[in-house]
């Protein structure tokens, strides 16, 4: 079961607020509570693979189910709550809709889930 709807909007806060500030101080307690809010986001093995997926390309739901071996309505279901959250974008493409990584964090986490993989698999 995914995050509840107040997770969510802090997540989503936490996306929004992603961009450093130079001015704020690094180890204040509002810096760590919106990376926990992330990480609590990311935090299923579904969601990071879907972030590993789409960071080589967009893809449609049809084409992430069948990559994840996992049914279509639990991909939808955490497509919607990436997308909701600012993580992904999605595009119409006649009648496919087209996922990918939001530009504004798409390069943090898509490194984040490329270094975790890159470690796993060298375990």
């Amino acid at each position: 079961m995914g995050p509840g709807r107040r997770q969510l909007k802090k997540a989503r806060a936490a996306m929004h607020d992603a961009t450093p500030d130079p001015h704020a101080d690094a180890g204040s307690a509002q810096v760590f509570e919106r990376a926990a809010e992330m990480f609590a986001l990311l935090g299923t093995p579904l969601r990071l693979r879907i972030l590993d997926l789409l960071c080589r390309g967009a893809m449609n739901v049809g084409e992430l189910r069948a990559a994840l071996g996992s049914a279509q309505p639990s991909v939808s279901q955490n497509l919607a709550t990436l997308y909701r959250c600012g993580v992904l974008t999605r595009q119409r493409r006649g009648s496919q809709v087209f996922y990918g990584i939001a530009p504004a964090h798409g390069g943090l986490l898509c490194e984040a889930v490329r270094r975790m993989v890159d470690r796993g698999e060298g375990a």
